[in-house]
């Protein structure tokens, strides 16, 4: 069974007690961190006071940051399949 280490994380000036793996710990607090960059970010851009609305346009953020990563990790897996297959070619009618 993995252990399991208890933190504390500040969002948007409130408190998240969490339980995670040990090597998850500098990545947790990492994101933590852009959240409240983002949060910080929108805060001083936008005039919007709901802490929910806020918290909603870093979620978005975030998702579409995803997508467009996965997207790109798509395309890049596309063409080294590609690539691997002509190579596979090229190495057939040579043997």
């Amino acid at each position: 069974m993995e252990d399991k280490i208890r933190i504390k994380l500040s969002i948007g000036n409130r408190q998240y007690p969490l339980s995670i793996a040990p090597e998850d710990e500098n990545q947790v607090r990492q994101a933590a961190e852009a959240v409240n960059e983002k949060l910080r970010t929108f805060m001083e851009s936008y005039s919007v006071a709901d802490p929910v609305d806020l918290l909603s346009m870093c979620a978005l953020y975030f998702a579409t940051e995803f997508e467009r990563l996965q997207q790109v990790q798509n395309k890049a897996q596309s063409e080294v399949s590609q690539k691997l297959a002509l190579i596979e070619g090229l190495i057939e009618k040579g043997l």
